[in-house]
């Protein structure tokens, strides 16, 4: 999985492709990878997906329709392209601010993740059980900030927009001193 989907740019990233980026210029990232890109450095942690809960995958069925091409070639993706629950999360470090960045929230009980950063990028879609599981993350990692993403409607038929508002409540009321950003399109937001 990692060899097949897990990669980064390095070099010219303005370079213009027909067909995307040249195989040259991709390079495999794995847990435990520690990548300089300029200024920026990125340390690769080991992360799952989130298990769909049976609540969100009924809300969503009735949307979808039982024949629905796009959710058939979904499947048909996830066949050629098995992510076996495996994902990553990207601590981003500048020097100066910090960005922990997970692709799907799940975690691994073996992995250390950081601590005391600046921003959380927390992906909520997929589960209805997100507050509760990202509750104890949140109060060992200490981010300053989350960030919530992936609760939109970004494969629709087969997924729905969440309402991230209840997550934000949960997260201030666990921790009030968290800033807890729920973007809005075409607005800029700082770490």
């Amino acid at each position: 999985y990692y060899q097949k989907a897990l990669r980064y740019t390095k070099g010219n990233e303005n370079a213009d492709y027909e067909e995307g980026v040249a195989s040259e210029k991709l390079h495999c990232i794995k847990p435990g990878d520690k990548i300089q890109i300029g200024h920026l450095t990125v340390t690769v942690f080991q992360a799952k997906h989130v298990t769909f809960d049976l609540k969100y995958v009924l809300s969503v069925i009735p949307l979808s329709g039982v024949l629905c091409p796009k959710i058939f070639y979904l499947e048909y993706l996830n066949l050629k392209f098995p992510e076996n629950k495996e994902n990553l999360g990207l601590l981003v470090e500048n020097g100066e601010k910090s960005v922990f960045i997970m692709g799907s929230f799940g975690t691994v009980d073996y992995e250390k993740y950081p601590e005391d950063y600046d921003m959380f990028v927390l992906p909520f879609g997929g589960c209805t059980k997100v507050p509760e599981l990202t509750a104890p993350f949140i109060s060992k990692t200490r981010p300053k900030s989350v960030l919530i993403t992936h609760y939109d409607n970004s494969f629709p038929p087969a997924t729905r927009r969440v309402d991230a508002e209840g997550l934000k409540a949960r997260i201030h009321k666990d921790h009030p001193d968290i800033r807890v950003i729920i973007p809005e399109e075409f607005k800029t937001y700082e770490v």
